[in-house]
């Protein structure tokens, strides 16, 4: 049986970049929906830009931690690299939110523009 999930996407490069994401994503997992795109302030001095976010839910037939795993390569194909991030430059950041209906990272509740996105397509 599949997981259900919502993820956040991050870039403060592109807006484009979001669409970019979903696309690499479809070839592992079932897209069922996304939220519109907000665009933040950044938080933490070290980025320059404003951040274009979203949510997108979506249906997994693997494991959780393998999940993140496919997250982190799609980051890395999108040109996201550790060098970049000291930056301030998030070519693409993935962060699994909710796993299964239950809230799993902190960003839900640290930042508002990640859970305004999850609650439009929880």
């Amino acid at each position: 049986m599949p997981h259900e999930l919502i993820i956040s996407l991050g870039s403060n490069t592109q807006k484009e970049a979001l669409t970019g994401a979903i696309t690499l994503l479809k070839d592992k997992f079932e897209i069922i929906s996304a939220s519109d795109i907000l665009e933040s302030q950044a938080v933490g001095n070290h980025y320059q830009s404003p951040f274009y976010n979203q949510a997108v839910k979506l249906l997994s037939g693997y494991e959780k931690e393998e999940t993140i795993q496919i997250f982190k390569e799609t980051e890395k194909k999108m040109g996201r690299t550790p060098e970049s991030k000291e930056q301030g430059i998030v070519t693409m950041d993935i962060d699994l939110i909710v796993w299964n209906r239950e809230i799993c990272h902190n960003d839900y509740y640290r930042f508002d523009f990640v859970k305004k996105c999850v609650d439009k397509i929880k």
